[in-house]
């Protein structure tokens, strides 16, 4: 029988121990110990198992140490064998693989008891849902990182390990493969980074193989555990709010990529709620605030209409609360104030509303800038001009400014769907009601401070009206006393192009100067009987801007567009005396006159054409720089204009703006109504908007995206959870965006290129002749 313990053997009179003089390589002490297990007639394999299961303690000790991760013995023997014995490799890999499967059980488990990975149904404090989206320790992508380190290493590797294509580009070798070798992206125009540039540690990539990894493992966790949905969750969130169907989001939710539709609506019943609740808080911790509101129609069962011939509809009003500019004292909001100054427009006078001479100048200076501007941004070969950016900036100090807000981020806060048609004065009365509930104030809280309720002529008209039949009610709330309408911008805008477009549209045939044949040259399809602001604005300006460039070659002498792409001019001041040049000859009232009795009707169509379009572009441009001493000079015009187009209820109410301006309203009343026409969401300059064009962007999402299909369009589906988390939804979406890696800045609406359009229109202007007057060059 074998013995238990090995003999007492001394080595050392069997061989000599190494010293100084007598040394042994590593080889032959390995040789001669495998001399003696051959002797011994033990194998290596029995050796090894002894070594790492025996109980002494001693032998346990020294092999703890040879598989120490820190020694690293270990770690180098199974490198040698993998990389010297390739058909040792299977077996390695079945030796590793619970190992591995271990190891990935135990971070998933990890990841799926993390609460911050999971976001329950108290979860809609909007921070902290986009702090996930952060690259902060809390954020989905550390987290992800530090509960699964291996499991995100291995599928690192995996992703960003370089294939023949990448080896190429990394060693100069540029040549183009095919297929999977082959990005679909071309080399430059990657995604843009956002905080660290990943494209330097992994060059070639037109992706980040590091949100790729951290997306996967997201999925793999919400496969194992619905719980863990933090990432599926906001992804599905964003792709609702850009539209995608009930059919794409249960296709990628079956692929663990993001959480169920249901979900997803529960959800943002959830945001609704909570996003009420805020504006709620703001409301009540700053009464500087105003409600803007606007009537939404839907059609519901459109195919039915085939059957009964009859229409139903949905009259619902849309709201939303926006907090004041910061300029805006205390004191504007109070009610006593403004009930001492209604009424005193019994004093005012025709003279009030009737532009001044300063009025004229002001006009004058602001189609000068304008001209300026589409000269230097639109001239042919204006591109290559080396001074450009410096005339830019010289055109923008000239540009004509009177009473400017400062940028500031505008708080919004949507509230919803309300349950009226703010149609008629019984409506509006009602869609107040609910949105002083919806508020939570009661009527001595909502009677304590003024504040402006905004909207189009409608609105206001039938807010007006209300009051005027409630005057003898018992106390001010139900007077409507509390309240300031105030008609807002974007519909003076979209009652300005229309009319312009009615008005000049022409005959294409009998007429090449009229907006029909440029609308026909440049083939868009349009519907012209209908209100379509945007292809009509478009339109006007494109057609503005090639009319300028024309009267600038024939000022200067050149008779084709090529011609004209060789000036350059030698000054700013030169750009500004032709852009003056070109106002006296071609955009006042005295040049169409002239032009009239010279028996010129087309040149005379042509001058008035540009001075309707040039104000448009004017009061474009002060509602971008939230101007509202420009904008009440365009108002005093549009007044006369809008009533000689035969748009009376507007040219009235330009006239109601500019009286209550000047005798109903103190100087911080003014100053509130100023700021109140105006969002900026970007806190940025010359980024103002209306703000029932902002509302009219909720609109959209509301009618259209959010809409829901068949039956669920009612009134109750619309105020839960399409409407007034519309803004949350947004917000997240853009941290979504971001966490891809999407530039995270402001993305303003770009026109498609328009140059051709504009040498098209410039060579239809030249060949027509439209004009029979001879410039005399020695008086410029």
């Amino acid at each position: 029988m074998a013995p238990t313990a090995a003999p007492n053997i001394d080595w050392a009179k069997l061989i000599a121990r190494p010293s100084y003089q007598n040394r042994l390589s590593d080889d032959y002490k390995a040789s001669v110990t495998l001399s003696l297990l051959d002797h011994l007639g033990l194998s290596p394999r029995v050796f090894l198992d002894w070594f790492l299961t025996t109980d002494d303690k001693e032998v346990k000790t020294r092999a703890g140490h040879f598989v120490s991760s820190s020694n690293g013995t270990f770690k180098a023997l199974i490198d040698t064998v993998w990389t010297r014995f390739p058909h040792a490799r299977p077996g390695i890999t079945a030796a590793i693989e619970p190992v591995v499967t271990h190891v990935l059980e135990s971070e998933s488990k990890a990841a799926i008891e993390c609460r911050a990975l999971s976001i329950r149904p108290t979860d809609v404090k909007l921070d902290e849902l986009v702090s996930k989206l952060g690259s902060g320790e809390d954020g989905i992508a550390s987290l992800i990182q530090t509960l699964m380190p291996l499991s995100y290493k291995w599928l690192l590797h995996a992703t960003s390990s370089e294939n023949e294509h990448r080896r190429n580009l990394r060693t100069n070798k540029n040549k183009k493969r095919a297929g999977a070798d082959q990005d679909d992206i071309d080399e430059g125009t990657a995604f843009p980074s956002e905080g660290d540039d990943w494209h330097k540690e992994f060059p070639g990539f037109s992706r980040d193989p590091r949100l790729a990894v951290t997306f996967c493992l997201s999925t793999l966790i919400f496969v194992r555990n619905r719980a863990t949905n933090a990432l599926p969750l906001l992804i599905g969130t964003q792709m609702t709010v850009h539209g995608a169907s009930a059919r794409v989001c249960d296709t990628f939710s079956r692929f663990g990529a993001v959480v169920s539709r249901r979900t997803i609506d529960d959800f943002r019943v959830r945001l609704s709620t909570n996003s009420i609740v805020r504006a709620v808080e703001a409301a009540r911790l700053d009464p500087r605030w105003l409600a803007v509101l606007d009537n939404v129609d839907l059609h519901v069962h459109k195919s039915n209409q085939r059957v009964t011939n009859q229409s139903h509809m949905l009259h619902i009003t849309n709201t939303a609360l926006i907090m004041a500019h910061s300029s805006v004292p205390n004191a504007a909001v109070s009610v006593s104030t403004y009930m001492e100054n209604r009424g005193k427009r019994a004093v005012a006078k025709p003279t009030d509303i009737r532009p001044t001479r300063d009025d004229d100048e002001y006009t004058i200076r602001s189609f000068e800038s304008l001209i300026t501007n589409f000269l230097i941004d639109h001239a042919p070969g204006a591109a290559q001009w080396s001074d450009r950016k410096e005339l830019k900036a010289l055109a923008e100090a000239d540009r004509p400014s009177i009473s400017p807000l400062a940028p500031e981020v505008t708080r919004t806060f949507p509230l919803g769907a309300l349950n009226a048609n703010e149609g008629s004065n019984k409506g509006v009365v009602l869609a107040l009601e609910l949105l002083r509930e919806r508020l939570g104030m009661s009527h001595d809280e909502w009677a304590e401070h003024l504040h402006v309720m905004a909207g189009d002529y409608l609105t206001v008209r039938n807010i007006r009206s209300a009051r005027h039949q409630r005057q003898d009610d018992h106390n001010a709330v139900e007077r409507l006393e509390t309240i300031l309408p105030q008609a807002q911008l974007f519909h003076f805008q979209l009652n300005a192009v229309d009319m312009v477009l009615k008005e000049h549209l022409g005959d294409a045939v009998r007429d090449p100067g009229s907006l029909s044949k440029h609308k026909d040259v440049l083939m868009r399809t349009f519907d012209t009987s209908k209100t379509d602001y945007a292809n009509a604005r478009a339109l006007i300006r494109h057609s503005l801007i090639a009319r300028v460039l024309q009267c600038a070659a024939q000022l200067l002498g050149f008779s084709s567009w090529t011609q004209f792409k060789k000036w350059k001019p030698s000054s700013y001041a030169e750009i500004k005396a032709l852009a003056a040049n070109i106002v006296r000859t071609f955009a006042t009232p005295r040049a169409a006159e002239e032009a009239k009795d010279a028996g010129d009707d087309i040149l005379a169509h042509a001058i008035l054409f540009i001075i309707d379009a040039l104000r448009i572009a004017d009061l474009d441009s002060a509602v971008s720089y939230a101007d509202a001493g420009r904008i009440l000079i365009i108002l005093r015009y549009l007044s006369f204009v809008f009533r000689g187009a035969g748009r009376h209820n507007y040219a009235r109410e330009c006239a109601e703006v500019v009286l209550t301006w000047k005798y109903e309203l103190t100087e911080d009343q003014q100053l509130m109504w100023a700021a109140s026409w105006f969002v900026n969401r970007w806190g940025q300059p010359g980024r103002f908007i209306p703000t029932d064009l902002y509302l009219e962007h909720l609109n959209y999402y509301v009618k259209i995206v959010h809409l829901a299909d068949g039956s669920g369009v009612n009134v109750e589906n619309i105020i839960k959870k399409g409407s007034s988390c519309i803004e949350a939804l947004r917000d997240i979406s853009l941290a979504v965006s971001r966490f891809a890696g999407n530039s995270a800045g402001p993305r303003r609406h770009k026109e498609s290129k328009f140059e051709h359009d504009l040498e098209v229109l410039y060579d239809l202007c030249r060949s027509k002749k439209q004009s029979q007057k001879e410039i005399d060059h020695s008086s410029t």
